[in-house]
């Protein structure tokens, strides 16, 4: 019985080469049971029959995978095919050298579903080496249910200090970024985007926390997330989220938005930092040659610094946010798209302290006296607030990601 043994390698990675399920939870109790240590030799697993495309479907659960360290991409994982990790835990990998994505994991242009499992302190050192803990490119990234934790990026230029997801193509569809109940905490990137930077692609952000990450390098954008794309059918969605906590040296502390089109629906945005504007929200301006467009309805977006919501103002000079109402929103140039009974100017919104209040991530519930009561919409038709409970209690929906119901 191998539950609780460490297999140590001593000879490099291995390679699978076919349809392959790997399955370390003896005990089929949700925990993995069986650690691989790469022992610093090299990664763990590289996934790729040499064909091409992806066309093998594997999957890992139930494993730790510890101290895989690689010079190229994929510090336990390199992946080419279409991939599923499963209740594992990926912990202390890392890259080397330059053009070294995925300290813990690199994909593309194979799917990657993650699932129940924590991505903690791993990261990459070289040059243009995105993604600390995960980095994608070209395929369809999902995660759910999991932790992205205290990755990073050290080596100038490398973005996405938890998560990089690039979809390949400005022209194309791309691949996709999906993240579902899961916190993102406490990463950090030498470039943009120290939780998340995506590019080049659709995202949806749905029951998740983008907490406490920084980009460290001078003047890079997007503290918790950036996201940039010149295709307008290549859409971001933000809901039933909170971003809290994250600081960036540049713009966008909590979000940096570029030439996309973004909704940011029943969501919370509070006490992030940025070293230009938009401690909140940095939100490029409206242009109609990329329908680039903040929308942001029912959500709560103050005590931010040094700004709440601003726009960039280089070409056409055009607010870059619409408001589709039931907001509380603070401060910034962009104000001008909410209503006046949306702005609260730099009053507190009256939130609980960001801790556990049921449900998988993080959140902050408003306090009794929140102006969020009984002031949102719920343009999605929610059925759920961030922590599974009912999205609409009482007279009306509470603006941000949390209804207050009797419990609170």
């Amino acid at each position: 019985m191998l539950s609780g043994q460490t297999l140590v390698l001593g000879a490099g990675q291995i390679t699978i080469t076919k349809n392959l399920m790997i399955d370390g939870d003896l005990d089929n109790d949700g925990v993995a049971d069986i650690t691989i240590d790469a022992n610093a030799l090299g990664r763990v697993f590289e996934l790729d029959d040499g064909s091409g495309t992806p066309d093998l479907e594997i999957r890992l659960s139930g494993l730790w995978l510890t101290n895989g360290v690689a010079t190229g991409p994929g510090g336990a994982v390199l992946n080419r095919e279409n991939l599923s990790i499963v209740d594992c835990n990926l912990i202390a990998n890392q890259t080397m050298g330059d053009d070294s994505p995925g300290g813990a994991v690199s994909s593309g242009p194979g799917n990657l579903t993650i699932i129940g499992t924590n991505v903690i302190g791993n990261s990459t050192s070289g040059r243009s080496s995105d993604g600390g803990g995960i980095s994608n490119v070209g395929g369809n990234l999902s995660v759910t249910s999991s932790v992205i934790a205290q990755n990073e990026t050290t080596g100038f230029g490398s973005s996405g200090g938890g998560i990089y997801s690039d979809g390949g193509s400005f022209t194309s569809g791309g691949g996709s970024l999906t993240v579902l109940r899961t916190d993102i905490d406490d990463n950090s990137a030498v470039g943009r985007g120290g939780g998340i930077n995506v590019r080049r692609s659709s995202y949806t952000i749905d029951q998740s926390t983008i907490r406490y990450n920084e980009t460290t390098g001078s003047s890079f954008d997007g503290g918790g997330l950036y996201s940039v794309t010149s295709n307008p059918s290549q859409r971001g969605t933000i809901v039933n989220s909170t971003i809290h906590g994250n600081r960036a040296q540049g713009y966008g502390g909590g979000l940096y938005i570029l030439f996309n089109r973004v909704q940011i629906f029943n969501s919370t945005i509070t006490s992030n930092t940025a070293g230009g504007s938009g401690g909140g929200i940095h939100s490029d301006e409206f242009d109609p040659d990329f329908g680039s467009r903040t929308v942001v309805a029912s959500s709560i977006v103050a005590s931010n610094q040094p700004s709440d919501v601003d726009f960039e103002t280089f070409f056409t000079g055009l607010n870059g946010f619409t408001s589709r109402g039931g907001n509380v929103i603070g401060l910034g140039n962009a104000t001008d798209a909410f209503a006046d009974s949306e702005l609260i100017g730099g009053a507190d919104p009256e939130l609980e302290p960001l801790d556990r209040y049921g449900g998988e991530t993080y959140t902050r519930p408003p306090l009794a006296s929140s102006p969020a009561i009984d002031v949102g919409k719920n343009p999605d038709r929610l059925s759920e607030d961030q922590r599974g409970e009912v999205r609409t209690f009482g007279d009306a929906t509470d603006a941000g990601a949390v209804e207050r119901n009797d419990m609170d």
